[in-house]
């Protein structure tokens, strides 16, 4: 049996730039999967998890080409607390079985897991380590905004069906602060870069014990 992979699972909420940190962690050949990205690959028509979706919310959130309007879908789901968690309910299991099964194939000491919705779920009992990015409440709604063109009430909706600041720092092993340049991600990401390498040694030498 090969050794297992540390998983760092890295969270935060919109706009706090979790997908920035975790881009640096990749430029250090860190291997780094996205729960956003994957969403989007199984969302695809050919997909299960498509066509569940559509089965349940209907083909008015599709574009003219079949592929699904994201925008129309979080219209309805950040408005009715009971439709997000149906869409939780489709997506969530197929994400994260297809993020591990990658993840646990890849030669690497440790990687990173970008998953938003992390904290309170089954998934923070999956990673051995969690990173939270903190960002000022003011910069992430200029960011959303600038980012998406949403009005403000649209960003406080999407903010209020997330966990808060206060739950997500008391879950976190790791806070990297987010509030300035993106060059100034390089050095917090390097330091825990090299910590995350030997929790990760001291990990799998504890796993290969336990065997």
């Amino acid at each position: 049996m090969g050794q297992m992979v540390f998983k760092v699972g890295v969270t935060g909420g919109i706009g706090s730039g979790k997908s920035s940190v975790a881009a640096k962690f990749a430029e250090l050949d860190v291997p780094t999967f996205s729960s956003d990205a994957l969403a989007r690959e199984l969302c695809q028509p050919d997909q299960a998890p498509y066509k569940q979706i559509v089965a349940h919310f209907g083909q008015d959130i599709l574009n003219t080409d079949q592929t699904l309007n994201r925008s129309a879908l979080g219209d309805i789901v950040f408005n009715d607390n009971t439709q997000l968690k149906q869409l939780e309910a489709i997506l969530h299991p197929a994400i994260f079985e297809l993020m591990h099964c990658r993840a646990d194939v890849c030669d690497a000491p440790y990687c990173i897991l970008d998953i938003p919705l992390l904290i309170g779920t089954a998934e923070q009992k999956a990673v051995q380590r969690i990173l939270v990015v903190h960002t000022d409440l003011a910069i992430r709604k200029q960011r959303i905004a600038t980012r998406n063109g949403w009005s403000e009430e649209k960003i406080q909706s999407v903010i209020d069906a997330q966990r808060s600041e206060a739950e997500l720092l008391a879950a976190a092993h790791d806070v990297i602060e987010n509030n300035t340049a993106l060059d100034d991600l390089n050095a917090p990401v390097a330091t825990l870069h090299k910590r995350y390498i030997e929790l990760a040694k001291a990990f799998n030498q504890t796993t290969k014990s336990k065997l």
